[in-house]
């Protein structure tokens, strides 16, 4: 029986493809064609999908035979060019040995600090486009520049340069392109930051490349890292920007929510990015030895492909999955995480005043300074960390919150949810837990929440 060929592109951008809900709705792994010919798992249920990122067998190596791509050209082909893999290309432990080294720049705490000066980039931008013609270019005047700048900035690249970026990204990003024009796309990206970096060797500034210069001095890795980043940071956000205002204009019920309720902005974000799902094959795979997966036998060195969007509408795990609703009272999401997050977003919050969501232009808030808290040391492979303890006749009440190093990313969601309860090592942004054991019914419900929001399941509770 001949496997029916994947659909790679939408067509409706608020919905999964017909194509991609049927697979899901089979009820198990099934067989598809590639674009390059080659057969892979097609997986469409959350439950299905999330199994298989959490299974070391298997692996992210898109180097690997088998590994399944949506272009016609084969990842083996761009090593045998040069190409050096990214961290979303590695398996443990070469994944945790790199991901160590870059993770403290991505801490939450340091992504506060940059707030005010994304703050004043955003704020900037809007304001430019309401001065400016009506009506306006959204996506010119907001949804790519105002990521560009941060990457930029961020990195240590000149903001002059950042057409080259957007033109070679666009065409990197674009499955239709000709392999040859993709490659010369790549090729001139990556000649681009080996020069940028070879010049910070010289004249180092405060920047990410020029920091993680001097910590590595492998030109090569950090190429590697610029050229994710960019990719990562620029397009996926822009895209974001842009659908995300488009939904709220299209469910004005939400939007006006919103407007009433700025403390519904996190719930809003998570739901936006469960609603659209824009990074949908990000996390293919393929099995390094055979694996019983939702009833299927996959072999080793067959690839398995997620089709993200549809599970992030899968009936079996959502109540109305079809639904935008921006309601934080809603369960917690369970939406499929592509990937570990390569970096944890700052809390999301409105961009000014509650006001900003109804005038242009009110004052801008000032951040109140947070007091320093007595940091426990993260030592051992499991941790029972009682810093800070609840009264004695409790303590048999209450589990004891535990966390797992070996296993821990970094990527700082546990500390968004409930900081009162979790901080991130500044070195390498691994979890601190301040409370181990929870003082109240909320905060255990608290810390539930930042458990099960945990990407790489390194938390959990002991009774």
């Amino acid at each position: 029986m001949t496997a029916p060929h994947l659909q790679t592109t939408r067509t409706c951008p608020f919905a999964p493809p017909a194509e991609h809900e049927r697979l899901r709705d089979l009820g198990k792994p099934t067989k598809v064609t590639m674009p390059n010919g080659e057969q892979a798992w097609a997986l469409g249920r959350l439950e299905d999908i999330r199994a298989m990122l959490s299974d070391p067998r298997f692996s992210s190596d898109r180097f690997q035979p088998g590994f399944p791509t949506l272009v016609k050209e084969r990842p083996q082909q761009l090593r045998q060019g040069g190409f050096r893999p990214s961290l979303i290309m590695m398996d443990p432990p070469e994944h945790g040995e790199v991901r160590r080294t870059i993770i403290g720049e991505f801490t939450v705490k340091r992504m506060a600090a940059l707030r005010p000066r994304i703050q004043q980039i955003v704020d900037d931008h809007i304001d430019a486009m309401l001065a400016g013609p009506n009506p306006a270019d959204l996506v010119k005047a907001l949804s790519l520049p105002v990521p560009s700048l941060v990457i930029c900035e961020m990195l240590g690249v000149p903001y002059a340069d950042h057409d080259f970026f957007q033109t070679s990204s666009a065409t990197l990003l674009r499955l239709s392109a000709p392999p040859e024009e993709r490659a010369a796309a790549s090729e001139a990206i990556r000649a681009y930051l080996a020069d940028l970096v070879d010049r910070k060797r010289e004249q180092p500034a405060d920047d990410l490349l020029s920091r993680q210069l001097a910590k590595t001095g492998d030109i090569e890795e950090l190429v590697g890292l610029g050229f994710l980043l960019l990719l990562a940071g620029h397009e996926t956000t822009a895209n974001m920007i842009s659908l995300g205002v488009v939904a709220l204009l299209d469910h004005p019920d939400q939007l006006a929510a919103l407007r009433a309720d700025p403390s519904r902005t996190p719930a809003a974000v998570e739901e936006l990015l469960r609603y659209f799902t824009i990074a949908e094959f990000a996390t293919s795979r393929v099995a390094r030895e055979d694996v019983e997966l939702g009833g299927v036998l996959i072999r080793a060195g067959e690839g398995v492909v997620t089709l993200g969007n549809a599970a992030n509408r899968d009936p079996a795990a959502f109540a109305n999955p079809a639904d935008f609703d921006v309601d934080p009272r809603r369960p917690p999401p369970h939406r499929v995480r592509l990937r570990p997050p390569p970096v944890p977003r700052p809390e999301p919050r409105p961009p000014r005043t509650p006001d900003r969501l109804r005038h242009p232009l009110p004052a801008r808030p000032h951040a109140a300074p947070r007091h320093p808290r007595r940091r426990p040391s993260l030592q051992g492979r499991r941790h029972h960390l009682r810093h800070l303890r609840t009264p004695r006749h409790l303590d048999h009440l209450m589990p004891t919150i535990v966390a797992d190093a070996t296993r821990c990313v970094g990527a700082g969601q546990c500390v968004l949810t409930d900081p009162d309860a979790f901080d991130q090592d500044d070195d390498q942004g691994l979890v601190l837990i301040l409370h181990p054991t929870p003082t109240s019914a909320d905060a255990l419900s608290r810390a539930r929440q930042a458990i099960l929001l945990c990407p790489s399941q390194a938390l959990s509770l002991h009774e």
